[in-house]
């Protein structure tokens, strides 16, 4: 049985006849060789297509995360040249409230000196004012 049917039918038969003969006519080659060589050309052509169609998408896709890597760099670069520039910039404001603090602190080391040459002078008793204190008060 083929296809379901018996195969002593006259019906299934000859149509088995009629398409072998169709395919086994020669020219020189058969036409079922010929067939045959046709469709393993389709499948190899196939094969290439799809090795190709492969090629081009795995490409694409390298494309684009390539277009991704750099477009993180340069995000990743902006990022290392404003962090360089925040540093320079605590750098010196450091270095100016570091000059600051000095200046400061001799500041105060000045008016600790004069504190302690006013509380080295003793002023008199009857509340006047003498010329060295008059002078030290104009400065």
């Amino acid at each position: 049985m083929m296809f379901g049917l018996p195969l002593t039918m006259p019906a299934v038969t000859s149509v088995f006849k009629t398409v072998w003969a169709v395919l086994s006519f020669g020219i020189t080659i058969p036409v079922g060789v010929l067939l045959a060589g046709w469709l393993w050309f389709e499948f190899a052509a196939g094969q290439e297509r799809r090795a190709a169609v492969t090629a081009a998408v795995q490409e694409l896709v390298a494309g684009g995360r390539i277009a991704a890597l750099e477009t993180r760099l340069a995000a990743l670069e902006q990022l290392a040249a404003d962090e360089a520039a925040r540093a320079s910039a605590l750098e010196q404001a450091n270095a100016n409230f570091a000059a600051s603090l000095n200046t400061t602190l001799l500041n105060l080391e000045n008016a600790n000196d004069e504190i302690a040459e006013m509380l080295s002078r003793p002023v008199s008793m009857d509340c006047t004012v003498d010329r060295a204190f008059l002078e030290r008060l104009r400065n």
